[in-house]
């Protein structure tokens, strides 16, 4: 791939960073982490982990509150974080529609 070609995006490669983004990107762009934590089935500190280097890029936002006096956090995809996602699918998307090479020999 030459430079213009899309890339893949060292933060989303990762599989539970990816699946987190992708389920906002599918949902509307937020959702609440117990939701997220539910569906990709890993324990919470994993998941608050990754949740917190997606934040650190700028991927998403963490936007804590109480409910019924109990903690909630709503994960926020941001517009960095949606191009980010955009980009690194298009990347997937060229390695899979590039024709097949040729078996040597």
């Amino acid at each position: 791939m030459d430079r213009s070609s899309p890339q893949f995006d060292k933060v989303l490669h990762q599989p539970i960073r990816l699946s987190t983004v992708a389920y906002l990107v599918r949902c509307g762009g937020s959702a609440p982490f117990t939701r997220i934590n539910e569906l990709i089935g890993i324990p919470n500190g994993h998941l608050s982990m990754h949740n917190r280097v997606l934040a650190d890029e700028g991927y998403v936002e963490m936007r804590k509150s109480f409910v019924d006096r109990r903690p909630h956090t709503l994960l926020v995809l941001t517009p960095k974080g949606r191009r980010a996602f955009a980009n690194h699918k298009a990347a997937l998307d060229a390695m899979t529609e590039a024709p097949a090479m040729e078996a040597a020999g």
